[in-house]
């Protein structure tokens, strides 16, 4: 039976593949002791780390994956406490603790359920989310099927906007050295016409150039002379919301405001300079980032204010627009009022065009004089959503149009999603990121049921994990870890592992459980063999008293049974070999072995052989009879100088295979319908017998 564990839940010890392989020696035991806990659940911008809280029994090293498949490790110290900063995160990550091994004892217990998880804002970009964490998806079986549900981002149309405070994630430095940056010579001016790589839909205008202004704002579709003071209007004695916008009885080239993002909208001072060791600049910089469909442009501005300088600190904003999606985000580092100076009045807000344009303003950012620290704000379209159609593919080829699918792969498949959108005249194309969803079809042997021979402690001791490298076979060892339980509940929710199957006691027969981990891909697979104590093994059949000529050996003594072992005492003794050459008026033992035990345990399991010489009445001479050939085909043939006999033929076992009638003289007998083997012919006269070992071709 397979099934797949929640990684989130249960993606245990990983860590083995490392430590089996350095030999380390793992065992388990009961899941409550030792303990640990984890907590750190937070919310952060993307490309940072986070610092997780760890409370365990101290002296031990605990193992932690993420849902990206990476394992790492952390001590926890005899303060029982330990800080464990996580790898730099790019999207939603969930952290699990998933083992914990004691360094005194060196034994290793899973854990389970000790997770945080670590959410990282998105940006404004258009995506397609399917419900997959980290783009691959887990089959533990061929035959297994599992649904693929994918979520396209709404594109509202931008015929109106909303505005939303978000968590502080610039989305660059706010001076990087590569960006295109702005002269600063002259105060209040544009920059150069700056065309954009794609069209960015603003109140429902497409627009494909932009011009960013020293002031702290962005004008599209404008071509105001560059460099040239006054350009860009510094006075605010109007209301955002007014059509008049900035200011009412001064001439400004860009005034009123059309068409136009301010963030923030302050009168800085780009012709001075910030004071000499003082740390702070001056930069206005600009660049489109990413690529399609996540392209951005990002216009950062750091600058003393006009008449207070750089006495507030340098006044550092960041707006970025994002292409398809065609959302505005302002991030303000520091904004602090020139109270000095047009009662210190600063803008975050988008405008539209006409005489009467449409409007957002982040609340308490309009014209006044606020204070602002590490603060974001989001302006996204929310008219009515713009049509798209949908599909998916299984590895580029079109499957469905529906947005939940069910897979059933038997092998490896990439699944993508798309979406098309019709937008401001526009065609876009979004592609979701490739799903893989993996199969693993694992060819897992099935064990072998372990026996063991009857005692008279009836105590019995066995290594279970002999069945390890049968169960595995080829598979390679250190991608799975594998534990023994005793029933199939604990097995398939690996809970009360038995805790040294090397060494396994056990009194009666019984069912072992094999919890199989596959540390790759989260899959459990169960299965069962039996513990089985095996019947005591009676002593071979024979004659007790049994006669020789010089020359022979054990060997040529007729004992019925397998695997036959001679001994020199009833009990212990030592063992002879086959070839020891027999001796008259001897006593010898003989003990057979079937399913590797043997009868050797007491005198009554053996059997007592009195070997002899000297020949009574009760016996053939060796001259009586005489048989040929040895080893024969089909036919033997029986020289017989007595009145007439009978000739029984046995197995080595002892199974009587026929019996033949023999007359005085030459007898020849066909036995084509014995297999091949070692038999032995018992021939009998009034009270005599005597037995020979023949072999058949």
């Amino acid at each position: 039976m397979k099934t797949k564990l929640l990684l989130s839940s249960f993606l245990i010890l990983m860590l083995n593949v490392v430590l089996a392989k350095s030999g380390s020696n793992l065992h388990l035991k009961n899941t409550l002791d030792p303990i640990v806990t984890m907590t750190g659940d937070a919310t952060i911008c993307p490309g940072n780390s986070a610092i997780l809280t760890i409370i365990g029994t101290p002296n031990s090293t605990v193992t932690i994956t993420n849902s990206n498949f990476l394992v790492n490790t952390a001590f926890i110290p005899q303060s029982g406490t330990v800080l464990f900063t996580t790898p730099i995160l790019q999207e939603t990550t969930t952290f699990s603790i998933v083992e914990i091994k004691e360094f005194a004892t060196q034994i290793t217990t899973p854990i389970t359920n000790v997770f945080v998880t670590i959410t990282v804002i998105p940006n404004g970009c258009t995506t397609i989310n399917i419900d997959v964490e980290n783009n691959n998806a887990l089959i533990c079986d061929i035959g297994e099927c599992i649904a693929l549900l994918a979520t396209p981002s709404p594109v509202p149309s931008t015929t109106s906007y909303e505005v939303s405070s978000i968590p502080y994630c610039p989305q660059a430095s706010f001076n990087n050295p590569w960006f295109n940056q702005f002269p600063l010579t002259t105060d209040d001016t544009y920059s150069p016409v700056f065309p954009l790589p794609f069209d960015f839909c603003f109140y429902g205008n497409n627009f494909n150039t932009v011009q960013i202004g020293d002031n702290g704002v962005i004008s599209f579709g404008t071509n105001y002379p560059s460099n040239v003071y006054s350009q860009n209007t510094y006075a605010q004695n109007l209301s955002f919301t007014n059509s008049q916008f900035p200011v009412s009885g001064i001439g400004f080239g860009d005034a009123p405001f059309r068409n136009m993002i301010c963030g923030v909208f302050q009168d800085t001072n780009a012709a001075i300079i910030p004071p000499t060791g003082s740390g702070l600049i001056k930069s206005v910089n600009y660049q489109v980032i990413g690529t399609y469909p996540c392209r951005k442009l990002i216009v950062n501005f750091n600058l003393g204010q006009f008449q207070c300088g750089y006495d507030n600190g340098e006044q550092s904003s960041q707006i970025v627009l994002y292409e398809i999606s065609n959302i505005v985000e302002v991030y303000v580092k520091n904004r602090t009022p020139c109270y000095g100076w047009q009662a210190g009045r600063g803008v975050i807000g988008i405008k539209g065009s006409g005489e009467n344009p449409p409007y957002t303003v982040a609340p308490g950012r309009d014209s006044g004089n606020w204070t602002a620290t590490n603060e974001a704000w989001r302006f996204t379209p929310n008219g009515p959503n713009v049509p798209y159609s949908f599909q998916w593919l299984e590895n580029g080829i079109p499957i469905s149009n529906d947005f939940i699918i069910s897979v059933c792969p038997s092998e490896n498949k990439t699944y993508t999603a798309t979406a098309n959108y019709d937008l401001c005249g526009n065609n876009y194309s979004v592609n979701s990121n490739n799903i893989n969803v993996l199969v693993r079809d694992t060819d897992f042997q099935e064990p072998v049921d372990l026996t063991v021979c009857n005692n008279s402690e009836n105590i019995y001791t066995v290594d279970l994990t002999q069945n390890n490298s049968v169960v595995l076979g080829n598979l390679e060892p250190y991608d799975f870890e594998i534990y023994y339980f005793t029933t199939l509940e604990d097995a398939t929710n690996f809970a009360n592992p038995i805790s040294n199957p090397v060494n396994y006691s056990f009194s009666e027969n019984q069912i072992i459980y094999m919890g199989i981990f596959d540390g790759l891909f989260g899959c459990t697979n169960t299965k069962s063999f039996n513990l089985t104590i095996l019947e005591d093994v009676l002593p071979p059949t024979g004659e007790s008293t049994q006669y020789f000529i010089e020359g022979q050996t054990l060997n040529d003594l007729i004992v019925i049974g397998e695997n036959i072992n001679w001994y020199d005492a009833p009990e212990g003794g030592n063992l002879l070999p086959g070839t020891t050459l027999v001796q008259d008026n001897t006593i010898y033992y003989a003990s057979q072995t079937v399913n590797s035990c043997e009868s050797r345990m007491a005198a009554s399991d053996r059997l007592a052989v009195l070997v002899t010489s000297s020949l009574n009445t009760d016996n053939f001479e060796f001259s009586d009879i005489s048989i040929s050939p040895n080893p024969f085909n089909d036919f033997v043939t029986f020289n017989y100088k007595n009145t007439t006999g009978t000739l029984d033929i046995f197995t080595i076992l002892g199974q009587k295979m026929n019996s033949y009638k023999l007359e005085n003289g030459q007898n020849t007998i066909n036995l084509n319908t014995l297999s091949s083997g070692v038999y032995f012919f018992k021939i009998s006269s009034e009270n005599r017998s005597k037995s020979f070992k023949l072999v058949k071709k």
